[in-house]
């Protein structure tokens, strides 16, 4: 027959030589290999792997990723079942990381966000990142960091953003925004809503002097009950209450089939 436990997400039984023995239900896996947590997973994925999250809830705290990741996937399972709570996925300790190819598909986040910091004395590379897929809700807390938060020195941006088809509802607390990034090459905010975000659904500011050329394109969002979306260059303030811009790089912006509602600020 089949043996049911009753009111625990986090555990299986199995009969082991005779005993039922409780173990903890696998939370993702690589290939056909299961993991009891995230962060096993995490530390295990190799380059051009997917860590594939599985249906339930995983509330790990801080999961912090190795100093290298490259083309590594988090795929949540089907119907956004895979729900990050309470969690911040952060970069490595130390001065430096590399992350090329980083995407995140179909999870969500419940009270969860991305926090890729920098202001560190190494090299910090982001390449290829894209957020896709994905449901944000119920990020209230006081602090002021955005769901995709990548607070870099302009000198060291991310390098290509990918943002698309995401729900965003309900971000709120402190001066909090959807995303907050510096950024140069191609940057692409499409197809998401953006509701009730306390400070700014987007903050994106480019890195305009690094001889890239930069590519924006922000079309087919919805954006509701929210300040003003901002996308910047680097500028020289003036002292006098004006600021004169410094960027040299060619640059293209596409801003079309936008809806915007409630608006303040």
């Amino acid at each position: 027959g089949t043996l049911e436990v009753i009111n625990n997400d986090n555990l299986d039984a199995e009969i082991k030589d005779g005993k039922i023995v409780l173990v903890e239900k696998p939370v993702a896996k690589i290939g056909e290999t299961e993991y009891a947590t995230l962060a096993e997973a995490v530390a295990a994925v190799q380059e051009g792997q997917t860590i594939q999250l599985l249906n339930g809830e995983i509330k790990e705290g801080t999961i912090k990723l190795p100093a290298t990741l490259k083309n590594v996937t988090f795929k949540g399972a089907a119907d956004h079942a895979s729900v990050l709570k309470d969690m911040t996925i952060m970069a490595a300790d130390g001065n430096s990381f590399n992350y090329e190819g980083l995407t995140f598909d179909g999870i969500y986040f419940n009270n969860s966000r991305i926090s890729l910091t920098g202001w560190r004395n190494g090299e910090e590379t982001i390449e290829d990142l894209t957020i896709t897929n994905c449901i944000v809700k119920n990020l209230y807390d006081d602090t002021n960091m955005a769901f995709l938060h990548i607070n870099k020195d302009a000198s060291e941006p991310v390098k290509n953003l990918t943002f698309t088809n995401n729900v965003l509802d309900g971000v709120t607390g402190g001066a909090k925004s959807g995303i907050y990034s510096v950024n140069t090459g191609n940057v692409i905010i499409k197809g998401n809503t953006f509701n009730n975000i306390v400070f700014r659904p987007a903050l994106v500011q480019l890195s305009d002097c690094d001889g890239i050329v930069d590519n924006v394109e922000i079309s087919n969002n919805v954006i509701s009950k929210t300040t003003r979306l901002q996308v910047y260059g680097t500028e020289v303030d003036n002292g006098d209450g004006t600021y004169t811009p410094t960027g040299t790089d060619e640059l293209e912006v596409k801003i079309n089939n936008n809806i915007f509602k409630n608006i303040s600020g």
